[in-house]
Formats: structure tokens, C-alpha cells, sequence
């Protein structure tokens, strides 16, 4: 977790006010919600192969992850 508090050191912001935008499941998004950070978990990404016949909700919770919010892609 050591990147994710120095991010926010180097942010000077605290967890609630942050979100952690990710495609992996354990580093991304496990990282950030283990320290109250928000998390966006972008599906089709690392486990996108994994998530193209399972619910997110459902495979998150068979690997004892959470996540706050979810999309199949992002653009901008």
C-alpha cells in the first residue's frame, strides 16, 4: 500500500476525497480499497478474458475483493 499513501501525500488529499481508476482486480483496486480510496475497476482490462462470462460482483467476491464502481472501458 506504500504507493498508493504516497500518492496521496503527494496529492495532499485524503482517501475519501480520491479515486483509484484500475484494470487489476488485486493491485489496483485491492491497493486502494484496503485504504479507504474509491475505486473505479475498469473490467476489460487484465480480467477482461476472466469478466466476458461472469458478473464482476461475482467474481470479485469468489477472490475476497470489493470494488466501489465498475465499467467495461474507459475513454477520454
Amino acid at each position: 500500500h506504500t504507493v498508493f499513501r504516497r500518492m496521496l501525500a503527494a496529492l495532499g488529499t485524503a482517501p475519501h476525497r480520491t479515486l483509484m481508476i484500475g484494470d487489476n482486480l488485486y493491485t489496483d483496486i485491492a491497493g486502494a480499497a484496503a485504504l479507504g480510496i474509491g475505486t473505479l475497476w475498469i473490467t476489460s482490462g487484465v480480467h477482461g478474458a476472466d469478466l466476458a462470462v461472469a458478473d464482476p460482483q461475482a467474481f470479485a467476491a469468489r477472490h475476497g475483493q470489493r470494488f466501489d464502481h465498475c465499467m467495461q472501458e474507459l475513454h477520454w
